[in-house]
């Protein structure tokens, strides 16, 4: 895939305080707008998360997540939806992985391997997501309920991911 070069970083479209997605322009307080800036806030999370692992199992994991949270990026704008298949792989990661019996912290003094509190980041990150998510769907219709569900299973994801590096933490 070649890419075009980018000739202006600034297109003064967005100074009246509105942007437009697809066709539709939105008030840039708009839970749309919140949803889409949640998105690429969490993509940065998860970036920061990964660069902070220093295991790989760890670090594969939350790539994937940076995978489909790219997609969700551009939901709106492409009208991407995740079929059932994409849940259902995301359910069977969680369904294998440990999971607490109690309460988990979101860091740790002293951290041996890395990335705990920067996960725990990323996945309160996804959650407010998912939230502005729900509220853009509801409100105007744009996106697929399918995305909701894929970024409450993505937070779910990324919580056990967090317990799996914390068990690390914690042995030996």
């Amino acid at each position: 895939m070649v890419s075009q070069p980018i000739t202006t970083v600034y297109t003064r479209e967005g100074d009246s305080g509105d942007t437009l997605v697809r066709t539709i322009r939105f008030p840039k307080y708009h839970p749309c707008i919140h949803f889409i800036g949640s998105v690429d806030e969490a993509m940065a999370s998860i970036g920061l998360a990964i660069e902070s692992s220093k295991v790989e199992s760890i670090a594969k994991n939350l790539e994937y997540v940076y995978e489909l949270l790219s997609k969700i990026a551009g939901s709106i704008q492409t009208e991407w939806c995740p079929d059932e298949e994409v849940i259902a792989e995301i359910e069977k990661k969680i369904d294998e992985s440990p999971k607490p019996r109690t309460f988990i912290p979101n860091y740790v003094k002293n951290p041996r391997y890395g990335g705990i509190a920067s996960i725990a980041i990323a996945r309160t990150v996804i959650r407010r997501a998912e939230r502005w998510f729900w509220q853009c769907f509801y409100d105007t219709g744009l996106g697929c309920k399918n995305i909701g569900i894929l970024l409450n299973r993505l937070s779910d994801f990324v919580f056990v991911i967090q317990y799996q590096a914390l068990l690390l933490e914690t042995s030996t």
